[in-house]
């Protein structure tokens, strides 16, 4: 696979970054933020740019007939009215004031389907450069690195978002980049200096332990969906999630599972467990309270009572390589895995009843697994699946790959293979488009699985969702899609 392609496939897990900082062996350098993939992306091995007053957002025109915000003045480069405001240098105290009273990002009118966003950061007498770490692929060409206006301390980017974007990003100010740097060195540097919107006071953290190597800011624009579950009132029940350690004949290693029992399990119930078998579990451990959104959905009766395990990847380069439609993968799930649970949990033996999910690679593995094994996992949930994936480009000794291969293997199979009894859950992120230095990307390649499944005959549920490739996002796909499949 292409090295961009490599980097699209972390999960984000800014806890992580502590460890692949300091070069601790417990960081997993293949579970690295989203994010990364996106920054590393746009020119990887470029130095950052000298600040100048060209605009640097994408190209796109106007929707014809809808309202649209005024131009800025004619010569000046910039989209944003309100930025243009404070383009001369006796306007940036006024400029500065109104961003400390309003908060940024910029958000302004554009059209009917976009707004406007305009990224700030203030720079000191020192700053070199500033780049935008985010989890969004554009179409086209676009940039991280934001731009100085001239004569001002004003470091900007402007971009056009759909109107109901809900996405996490930060900053990483003075990164040190330089022709010939490696892939590895990038990386590290960017998690070493990436940092929350100090002028944005929405933050979120995918694990409070983490401190600020955990924290990113979160930017919400009109129509945003609101969180589709809550937190029940009261203290969260103590031991909900229990980690337990699970030996693999089939793959030779050892994992941790963290096991998630319903919410009622001390009671007698009529019929056993629905089962969810969660993929990087250790990801979504700390990104998502997975027992709040299991006991919170029960209890409004969107949801039978469920139990979750959530499966961690075994080793620090194991993830590249069972989570990519690897059938041995798929044998531990369907064939040790699940027996292991039945073992000590009364959760149900029907595959109707268990579902298979993850994200990313993890959304590559579960519909995998699902496609091999109908008859253990009977539901598929993919958020932002890595379905350009394919064995003949992407995997192997880079010398044998083929380049030219047909992007999609899921999709290929599922064309080949009878019909299987399985239901899917596809969801994918509006700004996951493929870019032209690697043809399709995830939302492409999503929709192309949509289809394939349909025609095939197959339950195909599918969700498109203003945003990148971010646990942000995924926390209420996964909510969305547990009560989509659950059959009662």
């Amino acid at each position: 696979m292409t090295e961009a392609r490599q980097a699209s496939c972390a999960s984000w897990t800014p806890s992580s970054l502590a460890p692949l900082v300091s070069g601790s062996s417990s960081g997993d350098p293949t579970i690295v933020t989203a994010l990364v993939a996106a920054a590393l992306l746009a020119a990887a091995t470029s130095v950052a740019p000298a600040g100048s007053a060209t605009s640097v957002a994408p190209a796109g025109s106007a929707t014809a007939g809808a309202a649209q915000a005024p131009a800025a003045p004619a010569g000046t480069g910039l989209e944003s009215p309100r930025l243009e405001a404070g383009s001369s240098s006796t306007a940036v105290a006024q400029f500065w004031a109104r961003i400390a009273r309003d908060g940024a990002p910029l958000v302004e009118p554009l059209d009917a389907a976009r707004q406007l966003v305009t990224f700030l950061w203030r720079g000191t007498d020192t700053t070199r450069n500033v780049r935008l770490f985010w989890s969004v692929r554009l179409v086209g060409t676009d940039t991280p690195w934001l731009t100085r206006l001239p004569g001002t301390d004003i470091w900007y980017k402007t971009t056009r978002l759909p109107r109901g974007t809900r996405l996490s990003y930060q900053f990483v100010p003075d990164l040190d980049v330089a022709a010939g740097q490696s892939r590895d060195a990038l990386r590290r540097a960017i998690l070493a200096g990436a940092q929350p919107d100090p002028l944005n006071s929405r933050q979120w953290s995918n694990d409070p332990s983490a401190g600020g190597s955990g924290v990113a800011s979160i930017l919400e624009l009109d129509g945003a969906p609101r969180p589709s579950w809550q937190p029940l009132p009261g203290p969260r029940p103590a031991g909900a999630l229990t980690w337990q350690r699970v030996t693999s004949a089939t793959l030779d290693n050892t994992r941790d599972v963290a096991v998630v029992r319903p919410a009622d399990a001390g009671r007698t119930t009529a019929r056993p467990w629905r089962l969810l078998v969660l993929l990087d579990g250790e990801s979504y451990a700390r990104a998502v309270d997975v027992p709040a959104m299991l006991a919170a959905l029960a209890a409004d009766g969107r949801i039978a009572p469920t139990m979750a395990v959530l499966v961690a990847n075994a080793t620090s380069t194991s993830r590249a390589d069972e989570l990519t439609a690897n059938p041995r993968f798929t044998r531990f799930l369907a064939d040790e895995l699940l027996p292991w649970i039945r073992a000590r949990h009364p959760v149900s033996a029907a595959a109707r009843d268990v579902i298979v999910a993850g994200s990313s690679y993890g959304g590559l593995a579960a519909t995998a697994a699902a496609l091999e094994r109908p008859d253990a996992f009977g539901n598929v949930i993919s958020l932002s699946g890595s379905f350009w994936w394919a064995p003949e480009r992407d995997a192997g000794p880079p010398a044998s790959r083929n380049p030219f291969a047909e992007a999609n293997a899921m999709a290929q199979r599922v064309i080949a293979w009878p019909r299987r009894d399985v239901r899917f859950y596809l969801a994918a992120g509006l700004l996951e488009a493929g870019t032209t230095d690697e043809g399709s990307g995830i939302l492409d390649t999503t929709r192309h699985l949509r289809d394939v499944l349909r025609l095939k005959g197959h339950d195909a549920i599918a969700r498109e969702f203003a945003g990148g490739h971010d646990y942000l996002a995924w926390i209420d796909r996964l909510a969305d899609g547990l009560v989509a499949l659950d059959p009662h």
